[in-house]
C-alpha cells in the first residue's frame, strides 16, 4: 500500500478498518453526525478527514456509493514528509492508475516555502490559503 492508496476512492471505507504505511495512517469509522470518515494520520497528527456522503445506492454492489470531501485538520509540523503525503493524497494534478483510471483533484495542495509565509493548503482554483 502506498499514501495515494489512503484514498477512500482507491481502498474502499470500512467502519473499524485501519491501516499503516511507514508513518501515515488511516482509521475509518462511522460517526452519527458527520456519518462515514476516514481519519489520516502522520505519526500520531490527525491531519485530513474525507468525509462520505451517501449519494445513491449501487444495485450491482449492494451498497452506497459515496461522495467524498476533505477537510483538514492540520499542516501537521510543515515538513517535507507532511508536504509530500497531502499532495499525494489530495493530488494536483490526478493520478493513473493501472494505465487509464484518473482520480480527481480534491482541490487543494500544500506548500512549504517562505516566500508564501511557510507550511499552507492552498485552494488551487481561488490560490486562497485555506489552512496555514
Amino acid at each position: 500500500m502506498r499514501i495515494i492508496d489512503m484514498r477512500p476512492e482507491i481502498t474502499p471505507w470500512k467502519d473499524g478498518q485501519s491501516r499503516k504505511v511507514a508513518s501515515w495512517s488511516f482509521r475509518d469509522s462511522y460517526q452519527s453526525i458527520g456519518g462515514h470518515v476516514r481519519e489520516i494520520f502522520h505519526y500520531s497528527t490527525k491531519m485530513v478527514e474525507f468525509v462520505g456522503f451517501e449519494r445513491t445506492f449501487n444495485h450491482d454492489r449492494n451498497e452506497m456509493d459515496l461522495e467524498w470531501q476533505v477537510t483538514f485538520v492540520s499542516i501537521g509540523h510543515g515538513s517535507v514528509s507532511d508536504q509530500g503525503g497531502i499532495n499525494q493524497l489530495l493530488s494536483t494534478t490526478g493520478i493513473w492508475r493501472n494505465g487509464h483510471e484518473m482520480y480527481n483533484s480534491y482541490g487543494y495542495y500544500m506548500a512549504r516555502d517562505q516566500r508564501g509565509g511557510g507550511p499552507r493548503i492552498v485552494n488551487t482554483i481561488t490560490n486562497e490559503i485555506e489552512v496555514d
